[in-house]
Formats: C-alpha cells, structure tokens, sequence
C-alpha cells in the first residue's frame, strides 16, 4: 500500500501534471470559495465553507495559506471546558439553576 501511495505522489510531481493539479485545486477551492461568499447574504454555513475552501486552496498556494491563518487567528482558541467539582463519593455536581418561578 505504501508502494502505490509513493508512486502516485512520484506520478503527480511530473511537471505537467504539477500544474495541471494546480488548476484543478484553483477551480474547485475557487469555488468552494465563491459559495462561501455567497452563503454570507444566503442562509447557510459561510463561516465553515470559506475556510474549507481556503483549506483546498492552501495545498498549492502559499496566499492561501496566509489567509487561512488570518482566519484561524481570529478565532477564539478552544478552550478546554471547566472542571466540574466532585463531592466526595465520586458523583460530579451539577450547577445551580436559577428558578424560573416567580
């Protein structure tokens, strides 16, 4: 399996096919790109499609790959969510609710 894996990335490094992969991935990131634009005035997903196609995009140009950090910079790091405190035979508590009554 490793064998066909480094043959079909010798294959794909040959020049003519380097640029014709070049085309290829500017079509479809371009347009996974274009739908994310347009998802922004459109109900849907804009804020997970851009990056994705910027993703697409990054394996061949390095612009791509400065934006795409651009964008993972302005989001908010994932924090690790907060250690719930434990009583003492082992069971999590939960946090108090507000009531809802008046």
């Amino acid at each position: 399996m490793t064998s066909l894996v480094a043959r079909c990335r010798q294959f794909l490094q040959q020049p003519k096919l380097r640029s014709a992969r070049k085309v290829v991935v500017a079509l479809v990131g371009g347009t996974v790109v274009v739908v994310g634009v347009a998802l922004i005035v459109l109900p849907g997903p804009a804020f997970l499609v851009i990056p994705l196609g910027l993703a697409i995009l990054a394996t061949e140009f390095l612009w791509a790959r400065r934006w795409l950090q651009r964008a993972r910079d302005l989001l908010p790091h994932a924090a690790k969510p907060p250690a719930t405190p434990h009583s003492a035979g082992g069971e999590s508590v939960s946090p108090a609710r507000p009531s809802l009554e008046s």
